[in-house]
């Protein structure tokens, strides 16, 4: 039942990331009957506000974050919690400390998590070089840039020789973490660097959080060489991409 359970929360999770805000909501509004009338105590509310909080995040982040924080707080306190559902509260609930400019928290949730889930699943799962390239960027912004470069290095370290699709991809998410990195350290020779190496289909994914990353860098980079017109003409295909998400 707790795998139905996230099951039925992932999918919503990815429909909302498609787009798909009603159908979602529909999946997740199933998964939380089935929770209560299911599930002992708190735990299946607890598996709920950890998905909630995911489908919520980088659309309604203050809705995700009393998600998030309730999920861990209910995690911290159910004996049934297991180890892998309390690294993934941290790493989500990191994520939304450091969607809202709240470093300090981030980096304590998100280096828990990164240490967790070295231990569960390896060096070089998704989860693992996820929580490392978000860790990174919290000390990017804390104007911390030797750590944020030392974090980043480590994750490349981890990918070395790996050439399944899998850590192809997560290589070029660590890429544009070390892109947002020379951004903010106004490296723009790095930052050059970095962008050179990825291209659309690394960011463009509608179910990857940062895929604005891009398109936004080449507008930046763009504008600080001078090239104004260049800039608009980037601008303007940006929005044209962008969709609404559905009600």
């Amino acid at each position: 039942l707790r795998m139905h359970l996230i099951l039925a929360a992932d999918l919503g999770v990815v429909l909302a990331r498609s787009g798909q805000r009603a159908e979602a909501k529909h999946v997740l509004e199933r998964a939380r009957e089935l929770a209560s009338a299911r599930l002992p105590g708190d735990q299946g509310q607890a598996i709920l506000m950890l998905h909630s909080g995911r489908f919520e995040l980088g659309h309604d982040n203050q809705a995700a974050l009393v998600s998030l924080e309730q999920a861990q707080r209910l995690f911290a306190a159910s004996p049934e919690t297991e180890s892998t559902e309390m690294s993934a509260s941290r790493h989500y609930l990191g994520t939304v400390y450091l969607e809202l400019g709240r470093l300090d928290e981030a980096e304590t949730q998100l280096r828990s998590a990164h240490a967790m889930f070295t231990q569960q699943y390896g060096r070089t799962d998704y989860d693992t070089l996820a929580a490392l390239g978000s860790l990174a960027l919290a000390s990017a912004r804390r104007e911390r840039y030797a750590a944020a470069v030392d974090l980043l290095a480590e994750g490349r370290s981890a990918l070395q020789g790996k050439t399944e699709r899998k850590h192809l991809a997560m290589a070029a998410a660590l890429t544009g973490r070390q892109l947002q990195t020379a951004m903010l350290a106004g490296d723009l020779e790095a930052a050059e660097a970095a962008l050179s190496l990825l291209s659309d289909p690394d960011v463009s994914d509608p179910t990857v959080p940062n895929r604005h990353v891009l398109p936004l860098a080449r507008i930046d980079l763009s504008m600080h060489r001078g090239a104004l017109g260049q800039a608009r003409a980037l601008l303007d295909s940006y929005r044209g991409t962008m969709t609404v998400d559905a009600p």
